[in-house]
C-alpha cells in the first residue's frame, strides 16, 4: 500500500513537471515581458535576472537557456544597435551641460541606460563623451 502511494505520487509529480516544462503560456504573458525588459534596463546580469524571474514567475520552469529563449522571443537585447549615433551624442551633450559633466563614461553609460532608456554599447558612450565637445560628429 505504501509503495503504491509512492508510485502514484511519482507519476503525479512527473506529470506536473512535464506540464510545467512544456507550458507555452509564457509566450502571451505581457507581464513577463515587462518584467524582463525592466530587469534588462536595470543592467542586471543574466544570473541575477534568472534568480528574480524564478522568484516572480514560479509557474514557469527557469534555466539559463529558457531565459535566453524567452529574451529572444520577446526581442529583448542588452544592447540596441538600432540607436542612431546622433541620438547618443545629443543625449550625452545634454547630460554634460548639466550635473553629468562630472560623470565618467561608465556612470554616463548607466545613466543613459536607466534614465534615457538608451541601451547602447559602452564604447559608443565613451566615444560620444570624447567627441561630444567637438562640433563635428563621427
Amino acid at each position: 500500500m505504501f509503495c503504491g502511494q509512492r508510485i502514484r505520487r511519482k507519476v503525479l509529480s512527473e506529470n506536473m513537471a512535464a506540464a510545467r516544462i512544456r507550458n507555452d503560456a509564457w509566450k502571451n504573458d505581457l507581464e513577463l515581458k515587462e518584467k524582463l525588459l525592466c530587469y534588462i534596463k536595470q543592467g542586471l546580469r543574466r544570473q541575477e535576472v534568472l534568480d528574480f524571474m524564478g522568484r516572480d514567475f514560479d509557474q514557469y520552469a527557469w534555466s539559463m537557456s529558457s531565459l535566453d529563449r524567452r529574451l529572444r522571443h520577446f526581442n529583448i537585447n542588452y544592447t540596441d544597435t538600432d540607436v542612431a549615433v546622433e541620438d547618443v551624442v545629443d543625449t550625452v551633450r545634454q547630460e554634460m551641460d548639466g550635473p553629468g559633466k562630472l560623470l565618467g563614461y561608465r556612470a554616463m553609460y548607466q545613466k543613459l541606460r536607466q534614465v534615457h532608456d538608451l541601451r547602447v554599447p559602452r564604447d559608443m558612450v565613451h566615444a560620444a563623451m570624447y567627441f561630444g565637445g567637438e562640433s563635428s560628429s563621427f
